[in-house]
């Protein structure tokens, strides 16, 4: 059994996170201000974390072998 570490990152209301998984696909979604649980801070899987829907400014966990880039909103657009 591996013993991954985590990474925690804090996320305000309307940033956009994108993060690149060990397939190297990329997700992105834009934090909400539904209610978030507690219970998807455990969330096993990078579909699982991205399901859930982000509380203005929480704290979030990802194993270390994704790689998360935080972005503003008014970041250049895609074409």
């Amino acid at each position: 059994m591996e013993n991954a570490r985590h990474t925690y990152l804090k996320l305000s209301q309307g940033k956009r996170i994108l993060a690149i998984d060990e397939k190297r696909s990329m997700k992105s979604m834009i934090c909400s201000s539904k209610k978030w649980s507690p219970e998807a801070m455990r969330a096993p899987s990078m579909a699982d974390l991205f399901s859930v829907s982000l509380h203005n400014s929480l704290m979030i966990h990802v194993s270390a072998s994704a790689t998360f880039v935080l972005a503003d909103r008014s970041s250049r657009k895609r074409g």
